[in-house]
């Protein structure tokens, strides 16, 4: 178990060749995926699709993520009460779907979220019995996966007939920036399309999504936080929905996320395996043995973070000194292996905060326990039921 920052740095930075990632059972449905794959596999795979995920593309991305945003928001009642959590999925599924592939996946987000939970609830179980033992894993885990792999080899196939694109439409999507590699003379195949598509799928939208959940149950318990995130929307937006060249004007509503991360970060244990004999931190650690990055408890130790269980946005202030490490903070990572969706992701958390906080208060409904259910990501442990308040 690995909380100190600078023995995170030796492994995830320094010695990073020196470690490979440990997947559980995340293989049996992402392949051989950008999340799980290694070496010159995974270089390749990362080279092919960085080109997605730079600036410029996200900019482009962000029209429709605000067109879901608000759609979204159109559905809410005064005063309902909204499974947040679900209400999160919903939207970025979507918007991956949309962003990503130029697919509309309203009528498919149940497929997805069933192969979601199904993953969540038996990875852990499941690395510790035999494949072949008939737990409820393995019973259930085949049908979600045909399910899945039904639809996004029906999103491939229908790239594939439209037949090599042109310099153009391969600047549309991701999937349309993989279709191109799958026609070049180092083509990727049909499955490994399928693996990587399923990665952004999985691994893509559920972390977003429960960042945002957090974020609002944070939010939720500090009226004064929330009270200046009112402020800053208000006084820059003047009423209109956010759009991509409002995020740098929006700071506050920046480090709100980040806090929420702090707290609460979806990826809240990263896993390796030493690959030879290696020495952190002074100890001695042997070749195959597994060793957990710890980053929920590298989050709230009180050694980097004074107030560690408080939410305090603005310990992300430039010279806050609230911050004892620079290395203490890794929602997304750290190294060669950094999430490459981390941009996208946190500009689709800002534009839905931003909006959301632009029309509603997000209350706690009163009589809820909540808790931490970790599996893969952290998740609450029930359903966070919130009571949507129009603002004036």
């Amino acid at each position: 178990m690995v909380r100190h920052p600078d023995h995170i740095n030796e492994v995830l930075i320094q010695r990073a060749s020196q470690f490979r990632k440990w997947t559980a059972n995340l293989e049996v449905f992402l392949g051989e995926g950008l999340l799980v794959s290694e070496g010159d596999h995974w270089r390749r795979q990362r080279r092919i699709m960085q080109p997605a995920f730079h600036r410029e593309r996200i900019a482009q991305y962000s029209q429709s993520m605000c067109g879901l945003i608000g759609e979204m928001i159109k559905t809410w009642r005064p005063q309902e009460v909204l499974d947040i959590g679900h209400e999160m999925m919903c939207l970025t599924l979507r918007t991956a779907c949309r962003t990503l592939f130029g697919y509309d996946a309203d009528e498919d987000v149940e497929v997805v979220g069933s192969a979601m939970q199904i993953l969540q609830s038996g990875v852990i179980i499941q690395d510790v019995l035999p494949r072949w033992a008939p737990t409820d894993f393995v019973l259930r885990h085949h049908p979600a996966l045909k399910a899945l792999d039904r639809l996004v080899y029906g999103l491939i196939d229908r790239e594939i007939e439209i037949g090599m694109p042109s310099q153009a439409a391969t600047n549309a999507t991701l999937l349309s920036t993989l279709r191109s590699a799958f026609f070049d003379a180092q083509a990727m195949s049909r499955k490994q399309l399928r693996d990587e598509l399923v990665t952004i799928l999985l691994a893509g939208h559920e972390t977003t999504a429960l960042a945002l959940t957090w974020t609002f149950f944070w939010l939720a318990m500090t009226p004064a936080e929330e009270a200046k995130l009112h402020h800053e929307v208000d006084t820059v937006l003047g009423g209109r929905s956010p759009v991509f060249d409002d995020l740098e004007a929006l700071p506050f509503t920046r480090r709100v996320i980040q806090e929420s991360m702090r707290l609460c970060p979806p990826l809240w244990l990263l896993p390796r395996v030493a690959l030879e004999d290696v020495e952190i931190g002074g100890f001695h650690i042997e070749a195959g043995a597994d060793v957990l990055l710890w980053v929920y408890l590298c989050h709230v130790d009180p050694r980097w973070y004074p107030e560690p269980d408080k939410f305090k946005p603005d310990r992300f202030l430039a010279g806050s000194g609230d911050i004892k490490h620079p290395r203490a903070y890794f929602p997304f990572g750290a190294g060669n292996r950094t999430c490459l969706g981390n941009h996208f992701a946190m500009v689709e958390a800002q534009l839905t905060l931003a909006s959301v906080a632009q029309n509603f208060r997000l209350a706690l409904e009163p009589d809820q326990n909540v808790q931490f259910k970790p599996r893969v990501t952290l998740m609450p442990k029930n359903p966070l039921r919130m009571r949507a308040i129009p603002r004036q």
